[in-house]
């Protein structure tokens, strides 16, 4: 009965599987043409009815079976049926089913003795029950079948490394080029990447960054299957979307619709972990880069980060090292023949030690990077001069009106006052009669910046209070 049993078994198998193709492969899994160039072969079993339902055994080119998979769908690769897999030796080392793609009742690997090395039951994927054993049949503590390779610090770590590394070109971001690209890569035994392929490519320029960065990366934890550590191929999406947005100027500093119409222009990078955080870069056409600044707070215009500036020549001409809005480290300044001009260290906005040189290197006496300019005779003169030409107007005295105008002026390099703004209102009387007092005004000492002079912004509050 038993030979009987077989025999009907193996005439059924021939009856429903009888289409098949065997596919040839070498050493890398390339397809070759012959079982003569090949390392393994496989070997496809169709169904008479579903051509979808396949099974796959894959074989050494010596004939030893390596696996048998059953698929309800080859194309999309979802495995229902009995998975069987064979060790080098031909032993069994694996036996575990399937159903829908997902595994769905006993799982078992095999120690190379025979013995068995685990017992998982599967509920459609997940595992609702196991144990692990020794090589002599004891039960052991449990671990997972597959535990995947890491990096170091776990995915959270993975996703601020690649923000923090990747270098997404301005040009890519002024063309609007953007999307996702997906690599795969080997994690080998000994923590090293290898076999970095694109799988899905958004735009030669940002495939070859994704490429750059994750050869970069340092080592990872190596996967463990079954306890032991073996290679393992990772699929790895890098998204090219930062939240930018590109402005562009006219000669005149107006905003324009397109790049076409610019002079200079201006992108705003926000960062991804923390939307609050900005790089601003400056450009003038062709490319050529003005400035970086970085921002803790871009809304309240906090610096924070180094912040760097260029002469039109290309040369730097401003370095600064800031820490929530403080200078804080080395701020430097230079000549546009590239000598330093300053260097200056502070500490949470204090000046801690600072010199000036000359254009050929030489040192000269210090003097303060920014000199505000002056009224004549000073802030008390200032405050003085204000007390005595201030006219309270009739209206607001009657209504009992009073508080604080906030002006702002600019100070030419010739120390003449120009365009006056009021930023901070009270009410219209106040208002005009606090701009006639800074048009009255006599000619102030103008500002300077690193030593030459300069047109300035002076914000001055004028106080109006009933007695």
């Amino acid at each position: 009965m038993k030979y009987l049993l077989i025999y009907i078994s193996l005439c059924a198998f021939s009856l429903s599987l009888t289409a098949q193709t065997t596919v040839y492969y070498d050493k890398e899994g390339n397809r070759v043409a012959t079982l003569g160039e090949a390392q393994t072969y496989e070997m496809l079993f169709y169904d008479k009815t579903d051509t979808n339902k396949v099974t796959v055994k894959g074989y050494q080119k010596s004939g030893q079976i390596s696996y048998e998979h059953n698929y309800s769908n080859l194309t999309k690769k979802i495995l229902n049926g009995r998975t069987l897999e064979w060790d080098e030796n031909g032993l069994l080392s694996l036996n575990a089913a399937y159903e829908k793609g997902k595994l769905h009742g006993r799982f078992y690997t095999f120690w190379k003795n025979g013995k068995v090395r685990r017992l998982d039951l599967y509920h459609y994927g997940d595992v609702i029950a196991g144990k692990c054993f020794t090589r002599e049949g004891k039960d052991t503590t449990y671990f997972a079948y597959r535990i995947m390779p890491e990096f170091p610090g776990g995915d959270k770590a993975l996703h601020h490394y690649l923000r923090s590394n990747i270098h997404y070109s301005d040009s890519c971001k002024v063309n609007g080029i953007k999307g996702e690209v997906q690599l795969s890569f080997v994690v080998n035994t000994d923590s090293t990447i290898s076999s970095i392929a694109i799988t899905k490519s958004a735009h030669p320029a940002l495939d070859a960054e994704a490429i750059r960065v994750v050869k970069a990366m340092p080592k990872w934890e190596p996967a463990l299957i079954d306890g032991e550590i073996t290679r393992f191929t990772y699929n790895l999406p890098i998204h090219f979307g930062l939240k930018t947005d590109t402005t562009f100027y006219d000669y005149r500093g107006y905003r324009v619709s397109t790049l076409a119409r610019a002079e200079t222009y201006r992108i705003s990078i926000r960062n991804l972990l923390d939307s609050n955080r900005v790089t601003v870069k400056n450009y003038q056409q062709p490319n050529q880069l003005l400035s970086i600044e970085n921002y803790s707070d871009y809304e309240d215009n906090t610096f924070d980060g180094r912040q760097i500036y260029w002469y039109s020549n290309g040369q730097p001409s401003k370095e600064a090292e800031y820490k929530e809005g403080q200078l804080n480290g080395h701020f430097l300044t230079y000549w546009i023949n590239g000598q330093i001009k300053r260097n200056d260290l502070y500490e949470k906005d204090s000046l801690l030690e600072g010199k000036c040189y000359d254009p050929e290197g030489i040192e000269v006496p210090y003097y303060d990077y920014i000199i505000e300019p002056e009224f004549p005779g000073g802030k008390e003169a200032l405050k003085l001069f204000i007390s005595s030409n201030i006219k309270y107007p009739a209206s607001c005295d009657r209504d009992g009106i009073q508080g604080e105008v906030v002006l702002t002026f600019l100070i030419d390099p010739n120390g003449l006052i120009t365009t006056i703004v009021v930023v901070g209102s009270v009410h219209p009387d106040l208002d005009a009669e606090a701009m006639r007092i800074i048009k009255k005004m006599p000619q102030w000492s103008p500002a300077f910046i690193d030593g030459h002079v300069t047109s300035y912004e002076y914000t001055l509050p004028v106080i109006f209070r009933l007695e």
